[in-house]
């Protein structure tokens, strides 16, 4: 038979019922005897049979046409709707397999902020600036017993000892009676304290999950304008211009990224509640300038003692706080406190650096501070000297000539222009006799501006930093760049280069240094002292040796 129900024989008293003549059984019969059914029941089980074939596919048609999407309405007699429920996981199944967009963020906790479009609340906000909360909630008139509500809601009793400007309050007070709501305390975006009232009417407070994540993305962008612009076209936040001028800024300006420039990024993002949040690193970058054929790729390594942006040999400038006192640093005479004359054979320190420069060179504060000096000063010649916060004080003998109207007592900035490199008291020709003093003891020059230079990984960072190189260049690799613009017109400014910039020092302007005087030449009015040694104790630096057979300036 078709459906199992009907499977086994029917007892006698129903064959009678059906008219149907009994055969005597056979004494010898082992197997199952066979009934041939009349007209009449054939016609009875035939109706079941269509009954239950139009009861599925009308359970099936309730199905897929509910206006709801929810599952088909069965009996619980019905047999066909059994048949009906297996049908709803493959329907599922068709849903999910298509495109589907993506789920919308998560909208996090509740937040006071929804109390906005409630009359019957007054939402006050506010930041703490230089208050206390207490100090800021008065100021915001919510009643005294109130605010002992709301600190007393929190477990943490030091919660709030320790404010700072940049956080931030917002209170829910009922107007009627009021009374706190709610209240929320925001150390940042992060950190979010909240206390509400609950089904009993009392505060109860405690720090929000927002639901923290961390993800990686990794991009091209092509820019046909500027580069906030198409960043933002790629689906990043404009705050990554900031990041990117600090990854790249080392060698070339971020002005440079300009119309016709590609980039690719590998960046890591914080999200809150499903919604971007900030950029924690930019971990990655590979640019190519406007009309430039090479890719400079750049990756912010961080790992034991090694820590920084490198190229792909491993390789970043160093910048130091401390500027060069020259564009150009040529050093011909190191520091040496206990050295030996060479002609004379007696101890003659040498208290500072010599830097050879032709007369007129530009001549730079090395880093900000406080002008203590400025005027000719025996065997230094004309000297200036600029006291720094740090107690250090930086000297810069045998000027030619001081920056205009710089005078005792001048705030100067790293790099502003002091003076011209000249060869004004003792001193064999031009050059700048360059020291540092500390704690009123000269000490190494060197070893406080460190001049600019490349750091090289460390060797035992080196497998790390091949590793995660190979890592960033299997992401950046995995991304196609989208075709670049036209590139700037023929009278665009053609210094588009990778990264070997030098940046323009010159305080005044003045871009060329003029002529060197003749070597050995002194200048009018030097005295004819070589030779003889500083007087005093504190006597500023000189350079008091003469080698008329070198050509090189001491």
């Amino acid at each position: 038979g078709v459906i199992s129900d009907f499977d086994e024989p029917l007892a006698p008293a129903a064959m009678q019922s059906l008219d149907v003549p009994l055969r005597p059984p056979r004494a010898t019969a082992r197997r199952r005897p066979r009934h041939r059914l009349p007209p009449q029941a054939v016609a009875v089980f035939g109706g079941l049979l269509g009954l239950a074939l139009i009861g599925t596919v009308v359970a099936v048609l309730i199905h897929r046409g509910g206006s709801g999407g929810g599952a088909p309405a069965t009996s619980a007699s019905a047999r066909p709707g059994k048949v009906a429920a297996t049908l709803a996981p493959a329907s599922a199944s068709a849903v999910a397999s298509a495109a589907e967009p993506a789920p919308p963020p998560d909208p996090g906790p509740w937040r006071v902020a929804s109390f906005k479009d409630d009359e019957s609340v007054k939402l006050i906000t506010g930041k703490l600036g230089t208050r206390s909360l207490t100090t800021a909630l008065e100021e915001e008139h919510v009643p005294k017993p109130q605010i002992a509500r709301i600190l007393k809601s929190f477990d943490d009793a030091k919660l709030f000892d320790r404010p700072k400007k940049s956080h931030q309050y917002a209170v829910a007070l009922d107007r009627a009676s009021k009374r706190v709501r709610a209240f929320e305390y925001q150390a940042s975006t992060t950190e979010v304290w909240q206390a509400r009232e609950n089904d009993e009417g009392r505060l109860a407070g405690t720090k929000l999950d927002l639901k923290i994540e961390q993800r990686r993305v990794t991009r091209a962008v092509t820019v046909a304008t500027d580069l906030k612009s198409a960043l933002v076209e790629a689906g990043f936040d404009d705050d990554l211009v900031g990041l990117i001028e600090e990854t790249v800024g080392d060698r070339i300006p971020v002005e440079k990224l300009g119309k016709g420039a590609t980039l690719r990024l590998s960046v890591q993002e914080q999200l809150v509640a499903g919604r971007f949040s900030k950029y924690l690193a930019l971990d990655a970058i590979e640019y190519r300038l406007p009309r430039a054929e090479k890719r400079v790729r750049l990756y912010n390594f961080r790992s034991g003692h090694a820590s920084g942006v490198f190229d792909t040999a491993g390789k970043a400038p160093f910048r130091s706080s401390w500027g060069p006192p020259l564009k150009v640093v040529r050093v011909t005479s190191k520091f040496n406190p206990k050295r030996m004359h060479p002609v004379l054979h007696t101890l003659m320190p040498h208290q500072g650096t010599d830097m050879g420069a032709p007369s007129g060179t530009p001549v730079y504060a090395v880093a900000s501070g406080t002008v203590s000096h400025v005027g000719p000063h025996g065997p230094s010649g004309n000297l200036v000297l600029v006291l720094h916060p740090n107690g250090l004080e930086s000297g810069y003998a045998h000027l030619s000539r001081f920056a205009t109207g710089l005078k005792k007592g001048d705030k100067v900035e790293s790099q502003q222009l002091v003076g011209y490199v000249g060869s004004t008291g003792r001193s064999t020709g031009p050059h700048l006799h360059f020291s540092i003093k500390k704690a009123g003891a000269y000490i190494d020059a060197m070893t406080v501006i460190k001049l600019n230079q490349e750091r090289v990984v460390p060797k035992d960072d080196r497998p790390a930093f091949d590793t995660f190189r190979g890592e960033m260049d299997a992401l950046l690799d995995g991304v196609a760049v989208p075709d670049a613009p036209a590139a700037p017109a023929e009278g665009a400014d053609p210094d588009e280069s990778d990264g070997n910039d030098q940046d323009n020092h010159d305080g005044d302007g003045d871009t060329a240094a003029p002529a060197a005087s003749a070597a050995g030449k002194p200048e009018a009015g030097k005295p004819e002292e070589a030779g003889k040694p500083a007087e005093g104790p504190g006597a500023p630096p000189v350079t008091d040796d003469t080698k008329p057979e070198s050509a090189v300036w001491k």
